[in-house]
């Protein structure tokens, strides 16, 4: 990936680890969510302290983003809750809606109960497994 034209997206970002790890690497501009307020405030915090302005914390529904947004991004990362099974949707709603671009990756962190379901949703590229946490990929199959 040519991170220094990569518009990044951290969904369910929490801490914002993931995607302060994508400006360590030098994303041109990373978009943190979460519905969590006082995660949004932490991750403004850093993002303050270190003078970013590159990127956006925003306190918001990733389902809701997901569909009002039009902003097309070169890595989606998804860490949603294990138990939240209505987000085995997200990969496919990013997608079809136009939020990852052509050459894009989307990535879905879950666990091991989702592997069966995630095996036949389209535009998987593989799943890793790491201990009992899963990461699948998608690719836009347009």
């Amino acid at each position: 990936m040519d991170w220094t034209n990569a518009l990044c997206l951290d969904a369910f970002a929490g801490t914002g680890s993931i995607g302060f790890e994508m400006l360590s690497r030098g994303a041109k501009e990373v978009y943190f969510l979460d519905k969590n307020q006082k995660s949004i405030q932490h991750i403004q915090r850093q993002l303050d302290t270190w003078k970013l302005n590159n990127t956006k914390a925003l306190q918001t529904d990733v389902f809701e983003f997901a569909f009002r947004q039009k902003m097309a991004f070169d890595l989606i990362f998804l860490d949603p809750p294990y138990t939240l099974d209505e987000a085995l949707k997200l990969p496919e709603q990013f997608i079809s809606n136009g939020l990852l671009k052509k050459e894009g990756v989307l990535v879905l962190e879950h666990g091991p109960n989702w592997v069966t379901q995630i095996s036949t949703m389209p535009g998987l590229e593989k799943t890793k497994k790491y201990g009992h946490v899963h990461f699948s990929y998608f690719r836009n199959e347009e």
